[in-house]
């Protein structure tokens, strides 16, 4: 149920989250333009990142996972991925994204599931960054969440 009334979402299925090998939990982060990456350290192949945070009407957001850019503008509320974008509404001022990369592209999630855009994209093995900057405007992230994930087929 939204406040235009009920709309389809998609999900990912909670099986899923069988495949959490190590998960690194964030609270209460105050971001602006300059502020430390809190994933500076982080990289790997399989990745899970669930995120909910209230931007500033102004804020862009931009997470970079494996070379491929995943941004939030809050004043257009959008979400782009790879260059393609679609509309992406807050939800009582507040946004909350879901990520998945694999060997295989990404898969992400936004707007309790009113948004998703799958990117199929082989990453660079050498290409394992992962990284969370915003590039104008302030979040408060509530929660920020990065799981490592193993291999399904293992």
């Amino acid at each position: 149920q939204t406040e235009s009334g009920p709309r389809l979402a998609w999900t990912p299925v909670k099986e899923l989250e069988s495949l959490r090998r190590t998960s690194k939990d964030l609270t209460d982060l105050d971001l602006a333009p300059g502020s430390a990456d809190p994933f500076a350290l982080e990289n790997g192949e399989l990745f899970e990142i669930e995120a909910t945070f209230a931007p500033s009407r102004d804020s862009l957001i931009v997470l970079n996972v494996r070379g491929i850019e995943v941004s939030y503008d809050a004043s257009q509320e959008r979400l782009t991925v790879g260059g393609h974008s679609a509309p992406a509404p807050l939800t009582n001022g507040r946004q909350s994204l879901r990520v998945f990369c694999d060997r295989n592209g990404l898969e992400v999630f936004a707007s309790g599931g009113r948004t998703f855009l799958p990117w199929p994209y082989p990453p660079l093995s050498s290409e394992r960054r992962l990284s969370i900057e915003v590039r104008t405007g302030t979040i408060r992230a509530e929660n920020v969440s990065l799981h490592h994930l193993k291999s399904a087929w293992k």
